[in-house]
């Protein structure tokens, strides 16, 4: 169920991250990225987020406590207080325009954390808006610990537009984007009617 959230519509909290590319094309899609998740400050698809973290907790036998997690292109604090409920942390969460005082603004193709920080990268419905999946992926994997956990979902077999950019268009080709950088996949599956793929994996150690 789609629900809206008391989110502080004021815009002073609303700083651009500092973006991967410097050129005119990347700036506009910036732009247009911006202006989507301002459009979209208090939606929440929350059985999304549930249904992720439930299937993270399944897949990944170890234990969250203690496991920091990223998660990316958050928006909002649902994700965080979220997996917070199912035992991870810390948890922190980036979107490329910062809403909230809890979220950091920053660009996932290009982010500020040191090597090897997460233990875990939560990403719902976040992977289509990148710019240039195979960089953002690489930048997610340079933050992640070795043998690390991603759980991911993503819309598939849809027209594409200025910010839903990427359809990976099935569970095998989420798999195949993600493949060079997780050692094995730990679940995965496609929703009964054929528009969301999800996935659980470990990341080389």
């Amino acid at each position: 169920m789609a629900i809206s959230l008391p989110i502080p519509s004021t815009k002073t909290l609303d700083t651009v991250a500092v973006p991967w590319r410097a050129d005119e094309t990347y700036q506009a899609y910036v732009t247009a990225q911006v202006a989507k998740t301002q459009r979209m400050r208090g939606y929440l698809a929350a059985h999304r987020i549930q249904n992720l973290v439930r299937s993270l907790v399944h897949a990944d036998r170890r234990s969250p406590i203690g496991r920091s997690v990223l998660c990316i292109g958050c928006r909002n604090t649902f994700e965080i207080g979220t997996l917070h409920a199912a035992g991870f942390g810390p948890v922190m969460g980036i979107d490329l325009v910062r809403m909230h005082p809890t979220i950091q603004a920053m660009d996932m193709h290009a982010m500020s954390f040191p090597d090897a920080m997460f233990d875990v990268v939560f990403s719902c419905h976040s992977l289509e808006h990148a710019y240039d999946i195979n960089a953002a992926l690489r930048e997610w994997r340079r933050v992640t610990v070795p043998g690390g956990t991603w759980a991911i979902e993503v819309p598939i077999r849809f027209s594409p537009t200025e910010v839903d950019r990427q359809d990976v268009g099935s569970l095998t080709g989420l798999r195949q984007e993600c493949a060079p950088f997780l050692e094995r996949p730990l679940w995965g599956e496609e929703s009964s009617d054929g528009t969301v793929a999800r996935l659980i994996g470990q990341t080389y150690g």
